[in-house]
């Protein structure tokens, strides 16, 4: 036996050898691959080492493998080839007679893995020869035969390396199962091979063909029990476990599409179902819950399972419409005992900007299939039909939401069109994460197809009300509209500390050019725009200047032939709009132009909103050089100049402490004195200074205040805000917020989610409006631009306050005032587009998770009461923690949270320093486009990559390297990292990140490898880097970063704590650069004039030594658009300049350069310069000082000075000459 055996073995090793061989002819390679099958079966059949004829044969077919082998190794191996085959047909008597005993054997003997896994492979290639060296005899079942081939590998496939490797306890089944099936083809092939065609064999082979094919049909107890099997070894992995039914159902349905013809994917999608159910069931826990409905299930299942088994018998029998109808017949059944219904009305989603969600919705599902094309194999029919129907229903939802502003029955079903849309993206999200089952997913988004389907015929039956609403829009202008509009106007009294303004605004209407002229009044709701107006309006010096005033007030609504009865009226001091029925709107434009012509008029157009009636009405306001005046109030900065005319907008200043308790005090008493005693009056000047400077504030808290007692007055003054809102402000403030466009609301509303009075990063802020979707991608501009256009556009509207800009011009930081912020609260709970988790949310301890079910979360209530309520919100999208300093906490409390809240869009904690390195689950958010996360580590885990989506990345504290995967993340905009190293870049073949426009702290070794990173961000626009110190050359810039705007460079030298200096001969930066700050560089003077001749240069910053030296000469010619200039730590002692130094500064911030004697006296002439920072130089405050004195002395009551430290006087002979030296 072991003689025998080992030439078993030996034969299947030169089989093994000569296979990779070539150079054979291919009948000899076929028949080859046939005996290293029987030869495999062999090496397992103990009883082959006892049967003499057989080991002769071997012995025989052993030799003529030597010659072959030998005989190869030469130049010709015809003669080998020849000696094989004459052995190996010799042996084929045998094969034959032992097929059947060898075969039988081999189901009870042991196997391993592995060379189960091997015949599989043999078997597979042999049905593929079959089709060729038997052809004529297969003919009728070649198809099947090389279809079962194809199960065959499928059912490899599915078994995982890693079981194997691990011994997994639910393989065991699954190999003996397909050990059974690998046993029958093997003997179906050798049957094949070695008889002739014969009818017999041929129905035979239909027969075992049938018998096998029972085999792969979920319905048997065998191949469930198999299958489920694989999903025990396959337990953590559930996206390999759901390919299995998909697989399996592509391979039942191969070869019938024809038959089923454009059924196919419906087919192929209850398929699924079913197939997943069969194998995925549901736990036997939840089965107790159904009272018995699994019965009916499984009875409906047994009816489709046997379709599939008369496709196979004969597919012309079965009917693809009863088909589909025992399909969706299972599909109700589990629906209806394991799917509860989804109905739209009873979420909570977001209902603003509605036409916007839609836009950013489909954006974002294309960008997650195409993220992640392999985890919805097995839904794609299914997303990309919603898909197409949620892009059909673009126009639709247009209509609603107009139709929906007159008729207001409607807002419930905008509620359920809108949150239909937000459910179709959650269960999409879903399928993407694999939260549940297949069958569970697909079943969702079936009801989501429906109940699409259900919009769709709503819509339809409400275009005929549009199409009239339409009509009845055309003729807003002769039909009168009533439009409720808080008057602020009636809002009278004494214009408090306003005097100064009221001199200059009737200054500016008597004063100037003879030509007509447009004086604009601007500020926020209740800043008092109409009191002033109303004051300037009715000032006995404006009476007896001006011939003719007439007053009209806007609304948002507005009918242009009422606002010609109004000026008409104050005009002719005729009030009877009958005298003017029979004209038409240009009769009236044109009585009004003769009426004003050659007169010196003063028109006030109050509450003006946008250019529109100006443009059409201003034909009727003659320019006769007269000194004639329009007056404007608006809530809009930049309105002026939307209509394009030559004027500057007044905007009215906020009230002081002093003058909001004026104020408070004349509308409580009437502008009568009233003794107060002391306790009162300090109230009452808290409740004053707690408007914050708003007139209209004031006067609805003195409304609220008037005849209550003193504890009503305490309680005012702890709620002042609140108060305001809720007691009948709200029609004020929100006519501005009603009057936005919808895109912009969403963005209003996101100021609530911050403190009151928080002062809010700019960049910050755009970057979670874009993660958000509430910034459209366009292709002319970047998503950074069109969400600043969208804060400027705010700012502009006086809703949101300007606090600071960046040395290059751009909003550095805003906010909103305290009434706005409230309206944001108020307007974002109506439209459930925030929730701000309160201590009042977490307040109450339970051993049950606290769910929510709001999109956005932003927690005020501190990290840790939050943690402790074991948080769930499979709806929550965004997660952001806000307070005022970091907290500390484990890594493993933190998890908890993850594993709640895998929706999300936009994770911020960055105010929690997790121990413990970063948090892997983080990774399974697949749909994450913000990520801040405060925590420690030097690396970051391959399944990173799982974020393809990840637009912004904020980890401040970790120091890692570049990791490879990095650049498959194609969706990245904003990276900053504490230190992120780049000296281990490798060549790696992922391309650019074409996306990537800022780049923050990574650290620069010189290495060869750093100018293949920055050829891979081409649309760079800022960069903060470490330079190594040792190397001999910057970085070359210039010709990699063309799109480079804003650069900051960093020293990372540092030589027994000192920095070190760098000995690169020049710079090389691009010439885009508009803003550039170098730090601790220690290089020369000289080499600054190349920074000089930066076209683009706007802003320059010299920190911490940037450079060495006591003197800079400042060339003339150089720095032609710089408006910024900062020198800061500096051993500079000389600054000499030419004649015409920094021709367009317009800022000089000099600190704590002590050695420097003067700033140049040449600056005093620079025509641009608005102000001089001195900060800790006291040799050199003296010359600020001069040129600060030269320029009152000439009128310029513009320019300021800032010094916080006396100039020193102490040097008595130092004169102070041209430049400083």
């Amino acid at each position: 036996m072991d003689q025998t055996s080992s030439g078993f073995d030996s034969v299947v090793e030169e089989l093994q050898w000569l296979e990779i061989q070539t150079g054979f002819p291919e009948v000899l390679q076929q028949e080859l691959r046939f005996l290293k099958m029987f030869m495999v079966c062999l090496t397992k059949f103990e009883e082959a080492g006892k049967d003499n004829h057989l080991a002769n044969a071997v012995a025989s077919l052993e030799a003529g493998l030597s010659i072959l082998m030998r005989e190869n190794e030469g130049e010709d191996s015809e003669s080998g080839s020849r000696i094989l085959l004459k052995n190996f047909e010799q042996l084929k008597p045998e094969m034959t007679n032992k097929c059947g005993v060898l075969l039988d054997s081999f189901r009870s003997i042991s196997c391993s893995s592995n060379e189960i896994l091997e015949l599989v492979d043999c078997v597979v290639g042999n049905f593929q020869d079959l089709a060729i060296l038997k052809a004529d005899v297969l003919d009728s079942v070649k198809h099947r035969i090389l279809l079962l081939g194809r199960k065959l590998c499928f059912l490899k496939a599915l078994i995982p390396k890693r079981c194997i490797e691990h011994h997994h306890s639910g393989l065991e089944y699954v190999l003996n199962y397909v050990k059974g099936l690998v046993h029958d083809a093997a003997n179906l092939s050798l049957l094949c091979l070695l008889k002739d065609k014969d009818e017999m064999m041929t129905k035979g082979l239909h027969a075992v063909f049938l018998d096998m094919w029972h085999m792969f049909i979920p319905g048997n107890a065998e191949v469930k029990e198999m299958f489920r099997g694989f999903y025990l070894a396959t337990s953590s992995h559930k996206f390999e476990a759901g390919q299995i039914a998909t697989s399996l159902v592509d391979l039942l349905l191969e070869g019938s599409a024809d038959h089923f013809n454009d059924h196919v994917e419906m087919l192929r999608d209850g398929l699924i179902v079913i197939v997943s159910f069969c194998l995925d069931p549901v736990d036997e826990k939840d089965k107790a819950l159904t009272n018995g409905g699994d019965g009916q299930i499984e009875e409906a299942i047994n009816e489709v399972l046997s379709l599939i088994l008369s496709i196979h018998l004969d597919e012309s029998k079965v009917d693809v419409f009863s088909f589909l109808k025992a399909i969706e017949k299972v599909k109700v059944e589990i629906r209806r005992v394991y799917v509860p219904m989804l109905n739209p009305l009873d979420f909570n989603f977001p209902m603003t900007n509605a036409i916007g969600y839609i836009n950013f919705l489909l954006e974002n599902l294309k960008d997650m299939v195409n993220c992640n094309p392999h985890r919805i194999v097995f839904t794609k029919h299914q997303v990309m039909m919603i898909l197409d129907q949620i892009h059909s229903l673009k126009p639709s939802l247009e209509i609603v939401t107009e139709l929906q502003k007159v008729r207001k029955d409607l807002n419930e079903f905008l509620k359920q069109f809108i949150n239909t849309m937000f459910l179709a993206d959650h269960v999409i999200s879903s399928c993407l994460l694999i939260d549940h089952p297949i069958w569970y997913d697909m079943l969702r988004l079936s009801d989501i197809i429906e109940g699409i389907k259900f919009i769709q015929k709503e819509v339809q039956r409400y275009s005929d009300h549009m199409l009239n609403a339409r009509m009845s829009s055309t003729e807003m202008d002769s039909s009168p509209i009533q439009v409720r509009q808080a008057n602020t106007s009636n809002i009278e009294g004494p214009v408090v500390g306003r005097k100064d303004e009221l001199e200059m605004i009737i200054e500016k209407l008597k004063r100037g050019t003879a030509q007509l002229d447009i004086v604009s009044i601007v500020g926020m709701p209740g800043l008092g725009k109409t009191t002033i107006a109303k004051k300037v309006y009715n000032d006995p010096s404006i009476k007896y200047y001006f011939h003719i005033r007439a007053w009209c007030c806007l609304s948002q609504i507005y009918r242009l032939r009422e606002l010609y009865f109004d000026i008409l009226s104050d005009v002719t001091g005729v009030d009877d709009h009958r005298s003017y029925s029979n004209n038409t709107d240009d009769d009236l434009a044109e009585k009004l132009r003769k009426c004003l012509k050659g007169r010196k008029y003063l028109i006030v157009v109050d509450d003006i909103w946008n250019v529109e009636p100006w443009d059409r009405m201003k034909y009727s306001f003659p320019d006769d050089n007269n000194g004639s005046r329009i007056v404007f109030t608006t809530r809009i900065h930049n309105l002026v100049s939307q209509a394009k005319l030559n004027c500057s907008p007044h905007p009215l200043r906020s009230l002081s402490n002093e003058e909001s308790w004026g104020l408070l005090q004349g509308k409580l008493f009437h502008g009568h004195s009233f003794p107060l005693d002391d306790e009162l009056t300090e109230i009452g000047k808290n409740i004053a200074k707690n408007c914050n400077g708003l007139p209209l504030a004031v006067v609805l808290i003195a409304g609220i205040l008037v005849g209550k007692d003193k504890e009503f007055w305490q309680h005012t003054e702890y709620h002042t805000s609140s108060q305001i809102v809720s007691e009948g402000c709200m029609d004020v403030l929100e006519l501005s917020y009603n009057h936005l466009p919808d895109n912009l609301k969403p963005c209003f509303l996101y100021f609530g989610a911050f403190e009151e009075d928080k002062v809010v990063r700019a960049q910050k802020l755009m970057s979670l409006w874009i993660a958000e979707g509430l910034i459209p991608r366009t292709s002319e501009k970047s998503s950074y631009e069109v969400a600043e256009d969208y804060l400027s556009d705010l700012i502009s509207r006086n809703l949101v306050i300007l606090k600071e800009r960046s040395s290059i011009g751009g909003i550095k930081s805003c906010g909103v005032h305290d009434l706005l912020h409230n309206l944001c609260l108020v307007k974002s709970r109506e439209a459930n587009f925030l929730h701000r988790v309160q201590d009042s949310d977490v307040s109450q301890s339970s051993s049950s998770p606290k769910k929510f079910d709001n999109y956005r979360l932003f927690i005020h209530a501190g990290w840790s009461k939050f943690v402790d309520t074991k948080p769930a919100g499979p709806f929550v999208h965004s997660l952001v923690l806000y307070g005022d300093q970091t907290e500390s906490d484990k890594l493993s409390r933190a998890i908890m949270v993850f594993n709640s809240f895998n929706h999300l869009n936009v994770l911020d904690l960055g105010l929690i320093y997790m121990f413990g390195g970063f948090p892997q689950q983080v990774t399974l958010m697949v749909h994450l486009r913000y990520l801040s996360i405060l925590c420690s580590g030097r690396e970051l885990p391959e399944s990173f990559v799982n974020l393809c989506n990840l637009e912004t990345l904020v980890f401040p504290r970790m120091m890692v390297g570049l990791p490879e995967f990095f650049w498959k993340m194609k969706s990245l905009r904003h990276v900053h990292i504490g230190e992120l190293g780049l000296d281990g870049v490798e060549d790696h073949e992922y391309g650019q990140l074409e996306n990537l426009e800022i780049l923050s702290k990574p650290f620069f070794v010189l290495t060869n490898r750093w100018k293949e990173l920055l050829r891979r961000l081409p649309r760079l626009r800022k960069l903060k880097f470490t330079l190594d110190p040792f190397g001999s050359k910057f970085p070359e810039l210039g010709s990699l970063l063309t799109h480079l705007e804003s650069l900051t460079v960093v020293s990372g030298a540092r030589v027994k704590g000192r920095l070190a200096k760098y000995k690169f001969p020049a710079f090389d930066f691009p010439v885009s650069l508009r803003k550039l700050t170098l730090k601790g560089l220690k290089v020369q003077w000289s080499l600054i004039s190349e920074i000089g001749q930066l076209p683009n240069l706007e802003v320059l910053k010299l920190n911490w030594y940037a450079f060495k030296g006591s003197k800079w000469d400042v060339e003339d010619g150089r720095f032609l658009k710089l408006k910024h200039l900062e020198l800061n730590v500096l051993d500079l002692e000389q600054w000499t300049v030419q004649d015409e130094p920094f021709p367009r500064l317009e800022r000089l911030i000099v600190s704590n350069c002590e050695k420097l004697r003067g700033i140049p006296s040449s600056f005093g002439d620079i025509p641009t310069l608005e102000k001089i920072d001195m900060y800790q130089c006291p040799r050199a405050s003296r010359s600020a000082w001069k040129i600060f004195m030269e320029q009152r002395d000439v009128g310029n009551d513009v320019f300021e000075l800032d010094i916080d430290v006396a100039y020193n006087d102490s040097d008595g002979d130092d004169e102070v000459s041209t430049d400083y030296g």
